[in-house]
């Protein structure tokens, strides 16, 4: 069978012949992290599988055609490159890697999910952009569904989502992201992706969201928590229903915070 083919040394002639018989075509593999969003995935298949670079992969996943038909509102291929690991040969071009992203997603999005959206009143990209913002906020796994309860409660009163990773995506598109999420300028930015500014949904995905998050989106935990704050060095928050409680919450993380700095500048 025609195809690319690695043969272990020293192997005889019928032995090659054989593995080209079965067909045992040499693959190579690129795995796909929860959460990184479209440039972290073009950077990552452009230096892993040398098929194009970081731009031109970019420009592949400009191109919403691929999603169009389940996810007309979608701007781009944002959310949609399903996070995984991936088989391809020498022969495979760029375009089939990103469309096996899709595909991925497609099929990992079952049709019993896409019934669960209904329910809720989300359409599936609204699913997927809350999915991507559960994905980028949560440390720890069993927390996924209580953070998604904290984002539908906000939703149901109107209040906006507030979350960090919204207006860091708006500055990496507005390429101006300096990897520091306290930089004032970041949180002010006027973009429809700073949930500071805007409430509701943003108008996309800002990361690719694994299963567990999309699942988190769709099942979120009954509870009446409106904010979430981390709560210590392992990644896990500290969930409140009103403000006077976060605000204790987010005065216990910085008091915190200040005693990891002492401890960290004694010990020098």
């Amino acid at each position: 069978k025609a195809g690319d083919y690695r043969f272990d040394s020293p192997i005889s002639p019928l032995e090659a012949i054989e593995k080209m018989r079965r067909g045992e075509v040499h693959l190579e593999r690129v795995t796909i992290p929860e959460g990184f969003n479209r440039y972290d995935i073009a950077e990552a298949l452009a230096s892993k599988t040398g098929k194009a670079t970081k731009e031109e992969f970019l420009r592949l996943m400009e191109d919403q055609t691929p999603v169009r038909q389940f996810a007309p509102e979608a701007r781009d291929l944002e959310g949609y490159l399903f996070p995984d690991t991936y088989n391809y040969s020498a022969k495979t071009t760029p375009q089939e890697l990103v469309r096996m992203m899709v595909a991925r997603f497609n099929e990992v999005f079952t049709p019993q999910w896409r019934a669960r959206a209904t329910e809720l009143g989300f359409s599936l990209h609204q699913v997927v952009t809350l999915a991507s913002i559960i994905e980028e906020e949560a440390r720890v796994p069993d927390e996924r569904p209580l953070i998604s309860s904290v984002f539908n409660n906000r939703l149901k009163i109107g209040m906006p989502l507030g979350s960090d990773p919204t207006f860091i995506y708006a500055s990496i598109l507005a390429g101006d992201y300096d990897g520091n999420p306290n930089q004032p300028r970041h949180r002010r930015r006027d973009s429809r992706y700073n949930t500071y500014l805007y409430a509701g949904l943003p108008p996309g995905p800002i990361a690719s969201p694994g299963r567990a998050s999309i699942e988190a989106a769709l099942y979120p935990a009954e509870s009446d928590y409106l904010y979430f704050v981390v709560s210590g060095t392992e990644g896990r928050h500290k969930f409140s229903r009103s403000s006077a409680e976060h605000d204790q919450a987010v005065e216990e993380y910085r008091k915190l915070q200040r005693e990891l700095r002492e401890q960290q500048q004694d010990g020098k």
